[in-house]
C-alpha cells in the first residue's frame, strides 16, 4: 500500500480547493493495462491535476458512456477484480484519490469492506454515482460508513435532482459535490450547461461543485468556470488518448500537455 496521504495529517479535499478551482482526472483503474497506470498518473500530476478519479472496473458502467464503457470492457477482460483495482490503487501516488464505483457492485462485493480497503488504499472518499438515484435508502450507510473510516463524504448529482435535496446534501458537509452535466459521460454539451451550474451553484454555496460528462475543450472549461464551477472532471477525453496507437513517450507527452492545456483555461479569468 502507498504511504501518500495515509496520515491523519493528510490535506484534505474539502482544503484543496481553498487553493483555487481544480482540475480533476477520471481513470478506470487498470486501463489499458495495469502496468501503465503509475506513468499516467505521473504524466497527470506534471499538469496539476488536483485529484484523480478512479473508477473501479465493472461490468455494468450504467452511467458511462460508450468511450469509457469500453476502459471498463478492457480492464474486466483482464480480469482486474475488486481486490486487484484496490491493490492497484494503493499503489500509485498521486495527491488525491476518489475512488468511484457503483452501489449496486459494492453490494455485491460487500459494503463495508469497500470501504475500509479503499481507506487503507490511499482514497480520500468513495463517490457513488448511482447512490442517491437508484439507492436513496443507502444514503445513511454511506455517510455513516465514510465517517467510520475516515473517508470525506462526496455526493453525486444530476441537473433534474430537486432543490431541496441538493441543499440537504450541504448540511453533511461533503469535500465536493459532483455535478453531472449530461445522462452519460462524453457526449456533447448543450447550450444550457452555463444556467444549471449556476442554478446549482447558488444552491450548494460555499461547498465546492464540480461538473464532469463531456469536458474536452479550453472553451467548455471557461464557460463552466464563468457560471460557478469549482472544479472540472475529465474523462472520456483522457481515455480517448490513451487509446492512441502512439508509443509511450508521445502518449505521456500527449495526456500531460492536453490536460496543462485545460489547467491553464481553468486558471484563466473567467
Amino acid at each position: 500500500m502507498s504511504d501518500h496521504l495515509t496520515t491523519d495529517s493528510r490535506e484534505s479535499l474539502a482544503a484543496l480547493f481553498s487553493e483555487g478551482r481544480q482540475l480533476i482526472a477520471y481513470l478506470t483503474l487498470g486501463y489499458p493495462h495495469p502496468s501503465a497506470m503509475p506513468s499516467i498518473v505521473r504524466a497527470l500530476e506534471k499538469a496539476r491535476v488536483g485529484a484523480i478519479e478512479f473508477g473501479m472496473p465493472t461490468e455494468n458502467p450504467k452511467y458511462d458512456g460508450p468511450t469509457i464503457r469500453q476502459t471498463h470492457k478492457v480492464t474486466t477482460k483482464l480480469g482486474l477484480r475488486s481486490e486487484e483495482a484496490l491493490r492497484l490503487l494503493g499503489a500509485v501516488d498521486c495527491r488525491h484519490k476518489v475512488l468511484m464505483a457503483y452501489y449496486e457492485d459494492a453490494l455485491k462485493i460487500g459494503l463495508e469492506g469497500l470501504f475500509r480497503r479503499a481507506a487503507e488504499n490511499g482514497a480520500d472518499a468513495l463517490l457513488f454515482p448511482d447512490l442517491l438515484i437508484d439507492y436513496p435508502d443507502q444514503f445513511k450507510t454511506y455517510t455513516q460508513l465514510s465517517e467510520k473510516y475516515g473517508l470525506e463524504k462526496a455526493f453525486f448529482i444530476t441537473t433534474t435532482f430537486p432543490h431541496k435535496l441538493v441543499t440537504e446534501l450541504v448540511d453533511h458537509e461533503p469535500a465536493f459535490i459532483y455535478l453531472g452535466l449530461m445522462a452519460c459521460t462524453g457526449v456533447l454539451l448543450p447550450i444550457t450547461i452555463a444556467r444549471n451550474i449556476y442554478i446549482m451553484k447558488r444552491l450548494v454555496g460555499p461547498t465546492p461543485l464540480v461538473v464532469g460528462f463531456g469536458i474536452s475543450r479550453p472553451e467548455q472549461v471557461m464557460e463552466c468556470v464563468k457560471a460557478g464551477a469549482d472544479g472540472v472532471v475529465v474523462g472520456s477525453a483522457l481515455a480517448k488518448l490513451i487509446t492512441t496507437p502512439d508509443t509511450a513517450t508521445q502518449q505521456l507527452d500527449s495526456i500531460t500537455h492536453f490536460m496543462t492545456v485545460l489547467r491553464c483555461s481553468l486558471d484563466a479569468k473567467p
